[in-house]
């Protein structure tokens, strides 16, 4: 696992995706600020499909673990949640 995976994605996701089958990992972004075009753009380049942006927040997904340590490793990004249902189905 790489340095900014450990640093930047939360404890309780981590443990919930090494439990998900397989598919899209919904993740919720928080930067350091708004995002640019550029940083969206940076985002995209990585796998990283964007669902909604408010303010320092992006939800969205990737498809697999190696393009989520690769938005963790973005310079802008400064936590990602691994998103995961309240309740069951």
């Amino acid at each position: 696992m790489c340095a900014a995976r450990r640093e930047k994605i939360d404890r309780a996701g981590l443990k919930f995706e090494n439990s998900r089958p397989a598919g899209e990992i919904e993740v919720l972004v928080r930067t350091e600020k708004p995002l640019s075009p550029q940083q969206q753009d940076q985002l995209q380049e990585v796998g990283y499909h964007t669902h909604f942006v408010m303010g320092k927040f992006s939800s969205g997904c990737v498809s697999n673990d190696e393009q989520l340590d690769k938005v963790a490793e973005l310079p802008f990004v400064r936590k990602v949640e691994r998103s995961f249902p309240l309740f069951k189905e």
